[in-house]
């Protein structure tokens, strides 16, 4: 590291923080996403999870993406019975529209993250994170398996 002389020094920062991605879904339809790796090696023997909560604290998850893991990644999935069950089950209006409801609020907010855990490499990393939101369905279509 070339600190520049006596009177200067270059400051450097390690960033070690997931990649951040927000998801914006419609509840009662099926999501999916697919995550590439493209700059992090993952161990072979990686174990993958995907958690949703309201915070990032140490609650249970409120919903978990189902995980299929791809040569160059994982595919994240809900299906449409969990996106309308984080959103409360309620359709947008019941009666007509509701006073301050517009199509545009979320029925659901939180959080949202991947990691994977490897055992032959003892580590555990956390390769994207972001916010997660839920707007109510306005059809209530019955959902296909």
């Amino acid at each position: 590291m070339d600190r520049g002389g006596p009177d200067t020094m270059t400051v450097q920062t390690i960033d070690a923080l997931p990649d951040e991605v927000n998801i914006a879904a419609y509840a009662g339809d099926t999501f999916a996403v697919t995550v590439r790796f493209t700059t992090y090696s993952v161990p072979a023997d990686a174990a993958y999870r995907a958690h949703i909560k309201v915070a990032p604290d140490g609650s249970a998850p409120d919903e978990e993406f189902g995980v299929e893991v791809l040569t160059d990644g994982c595919r994240l999935t809900l299906t449409a019975e969990q996106t309308e069950a984080l959103s409360g089950g309620l359709p947008a209006s019941t009666s007509g529209p509701a006073v301050g409801v517009t199509a545009d609020v979320p029925q659901y907010v939180g959080v949202w993250d991947l990691e994977f855990s490897s055992v032959t490499d003892a580590v555990t990393r956390t390769l994207v994170r972001g916010d997660f939101s839920l707007l109510a369905d306005v059809t209530d279509a019955p959902a296909v398996p």
